[in-house]
């Protein structure tokens, strides 16, 4: 893969293609904009649609400045703590209601997964950046200066599902990835072409009034507290995880997962071992 240009700090400036790529590669960024004199940044689940970024919110403080077409900068990364690696991409630009019946059907369609409750009527808005930058910074002996890692922005997975021998202690926090969601940190102990392991720590974490699903089977076990699983279906009885169980959880089964009790002073951990799919979605964002 050809390599990019680099700054003064030696990483790599990403094409204005590439940052966009980046963007939609992951499902969750933030936006900075100004509201009654101080400075605001929230996270938002979006989407990239063309040139632009989308997303949906209610009523509120978000809609407001978007109302007013303020202008607003909208960040999103990813990085992996165990090789130093990552990218950060920034887009500037006005930010707008969008009315359009057509475009709304549009946006519609592009199968947003909101991690929060799903607002009975919920607006669009879109950024139209007037400009996006870039940057990239690759683990030395991996990849040349200013080459990519793999597809969508993650950090590199195995080509295989042979590896080193390693041992990582969960309950201290260790792996080879470690990334933190409005819903828990997620740390990546191994991501193959075949499987990938996480765990999951959650604590103080809100709960998500939508529904996640899995395309295969997940098996789910708890290390540390108790986790709360709900089921859309009626098949599937409400229950909750202790430690040492594990939780053969069925395609399709649509759930959320929280910690419980809601009120407990430790965190739940869990491990979650399944097929790695790339359009998987997981309860760990539950």
């Amino acid at each position: 893969m050809s390599g990019y240009p680099t700054d003064h700090a030696g990483l790599a400036i990403l094409p204005p293609e590439e940052c966009l790529r980046l963007l939609g590669s992951v499902p969750v960024g933030r936006i900075g904009f100004q509201a009654d004199g101080e400075v605001v940044v929230l996270p938002v689940n979006h989407v990239v649609d063309g040139q632009s970024v989308a997303f949906r919110t209610c009523a509120g403080s978000k809609l407001s400045a978007a109302d007013g077409q303020s202008r607003v900068v909208f960040e999103a990364d990813d990085y992996d703590q165990g090789r130093h690696a990552g990218w950060s991409v920034i887009a500037n630009g006005n930010a707008q209601v969008v009315y359009d019946d057509a475009e709304i059907e549009t946006l519609n369609r592009r199968g947003l997964d909101p991690w929060v409750s799903d607002p009975a009527r919920p607006f669009w808005i879109r950024i139209r950046p007037a400009s996006v930058s870039g940057r990239l910074i690759t683990s030395r002996g991996s990849h040349g200066p200013g080459q990519m890692p793999p597809e969508r922005g993650r950090m590199p997975a195995a080509d295989h599902d042979d590896a080193a021998l390693q041992v990582f202690n969960v309950l201290r926090g260790e792996a080879n990835h470690v990334r933190s969601t409005p819903f828990g940190d997620v740390g990546t102990v191994f991501s193959g072409r075949r499987m990938e392991l996480v765990w999951v720590s959650k604590q103080g974490e809100p709960v998500d009034d939508s529904w996640f699903r899995m395309k295969a089977v997940d098996l789910i076990m708890v290390l540390q507290g108790q986790l709360k699983f709900e089921f859309e279906s009626p098949d599937h009885d409400d229950r909750v995880l202790g430690v040492g169980e594990v939780l053969v959880l069925p395609a399709e089964a649509r759930c959320r997962a929280y910690r419980w009790p809601r009120d407990a002073s430790e965190a739940t951990i869990f491990v979650a071992a399944y097929p790695n799919l790339a359009m998987a979605e997981h309860p760990a964002a539950g």
